[in-house]
C-alpha cells in the first residue's frame, strides 16, 4: 500500500501524557521513564506528582554520592556543564585556585575542629498526633524563643531614628518605580548571575569558617533509617512540603555540589544537607508550614540542631536561595537528565 501523499507535511501532536494513575508510593515510579519524560519536556514542575518529586530528589542525591565518589569523572562532568554554559573562564579559573590551593586546605582542614554530630534520633510514631503539633503558620522559628536575651542593644533613641531614616519615603519610591519587565529578572535563569555566583563562593570556600559550617552536617554514624526511608518519613509527617519544595531542594544541593564546589555529599552527611535544604524551602515557598520543634522531631534532630544545619546552609548558599518556576523547569529539563546519563555511563 502506497503512502498517502495528502499526509504529507502534517505536523503532529507534541507527546502528552493521558489518562496516566497518580503512582501511590515510590515504588511506582519509573526513574527511567521519569527521566526521559524530563528531558523531552512532557513532565514539568507544574504536573509532577509528590512522589516524583521525591524520586528526583532521591536519585539526585545519589547521583551526586557516586559522581563525588571519583574526582577524575567530576572534574570531567564539570568540564562538559560549564562548557555547555559557555563558562570556560569560569571554570579554568576556579579549579586553577582549587588546584593552587589544595596543599594549604588539606593542613587546614587537619586542624583541630569541632568534632561530628551525634546519630539521628528517630523517634517512631504510630500517627500523626504522636507528633503533639499542628500545621501553623510561624514568622520565627521556635528555637529563638529561648535565646538569651542580649544586653548590647542599644537604648537610645538614635538606633530608632537611624533605622527610620534608612526607609525610602512611599512619595519618592512611587515616582522612582516602574512596572516596565525587568531584563533579567531574579527568578529567571541568567547566565551572568550565575558567573557572579561562582564567583563569590570562592569566597566562602576559602573562609576560616567553612570547615566548620561542614561538620555540622557529618554524622557520627549512618542512621537506621536509609535515605529513601529518611525522605519518606519527612513525606509521611510533614504533608504540608509540595512538590516544588523538593525539586527546589535539589535543585540548591546540586549547585552547591557543582557549581560552587562547596559541598561533598556521603552517607554520613546527606541526611542534615536534605534536613536543611527542604527546611530552607518551604520557608521561602509556602505560607503555612510545621512548627520548628515538630519538624525537628519528624527530621531526627533537636531545635538548636535544625537550627545551626539551617543557618549552615544559608551561609553556603550566600542567603540566595530564591529559585524561579522557570529556572526548576530548566533543571528538570537540563541538569537532572544529563546528571543521570553521565552517572549510568560510568558504570
Amino acid at each position: 500500500m502506497e503512502p498517502d501523499k495528502n499526509i504529507d507535511g502534517v505536523v503532529l501532536k507534541t507527546q502528552h501524557e493521558t489518562f496516566v494513575d497518580d503512582p501511590k508510593s515510590l515504588d511506582d515510579v519509573d526513574s527511567n521513564e521519569l527521566t526521559s519524560l524530563l528531558a523531552d519536556g512532557t513532565k514539568k514542575l507544574d504536573n509532577l506528582h509528590i512522589f516524583h518529586s521525591i524520586s528526583i530528589l532521591y536519585n539526585c542525591l545519589n547521583n551526586l554520592i557516586k559522581l563525588q565518589q571519583d574526582e577524575r569523572l567530576l572534574f570531567e562532568f564539570r568540564k562538559k556543564y560549564f562548557e555547555k554554559l559557555n563558562l570556560q573562564d569560569v571554570f579554568n579559573e576556579v579549579f586553577e585556585e582549587k588546584s593552587d590551593s589544595s596543599n594549604s586546605e588539606s593542613l587546614n582542614t587537619s586542624e583541630s575542629s569541632p568534632p561530628s554530630s551525634p546519630p539521628l534520633k528517630l523517634t517512631k510514631f504510630s500517627n500523626f498526633n504522636d507528633l503533639g503539633q499542628k500545621y501553623t503558620k510561624e514568622t520565627t522559628p521556635d528555637s529563638l524563643d529561648n535565646r538569651p536575651i542580649d544586653t548590647d542593644i542599644p537604648d537610645s533613641d538614635d538606633a530608632v531614628t537611624s533605622d527610620i531614616q534608612s526607609f525610602i519615603p512611599i512619595d519618592k519610591l512611587l515616582k522612582e518605580s516602574t512596572l516596565e519587565p525587568v531584563q533579567y529578572p531574579i527568578t529567571s535563569p541568567c547566565i551572568d548571575r550565575l558567573r557572579k555566583e561562582i564567583q563569590q563562593s570562592r569566597k566562602i570556600r576559602y573562609f576560616s569558617k567553612h570547615n566548620h559550617l561542614q561538620r555540622v552536617f557529618n554524622l557520627l554514624k549512618p542512621p537506621s533509617l536509609t535515605l529513601e526511608q529518611y525522605l519518606i518519613r519527612i513525606k509521611t509527617y510533614s504533608t504540608s512540603i509540595s512538590v516544588p519544595v523538593y525539586i527546589h531542594a535539589a535543585y540548591l544541593i546540586f549547585k552547591l555540589c557543582i557549581f560552587f564546589d562547596l559541598v561533598k555529599l556521603t552517607e554520613l552527611n546527606v541526611y542534615r544537607y536534605v534536613l536543611s535544604s527542604i527546611r530552607c524551602s518551604t520557608k521561602i515557598l509556602e505560607d503555612v508550614y510545621q512548627k520548628q520543634k515538630s519538624f525537628a522531631i519528624v527530621g531526627g534532630v533537636s531545635r538548636t540542631e535544625l537550627l545551626r544545619i539551617e543557618v549552615g546552609f544559608l551561609y553556603m548558599c550566600n542567603f540566595n536561595i530564591i529559585v524561579g518556576e522557570n529556572m526548576l523547569n530548566n533543571f528538570l529539563k537540563n541538569e537532572i537528565p544529563d546528571l543521570d546519563r553521565f552517572v549510568q555511563s560510568m558504570k
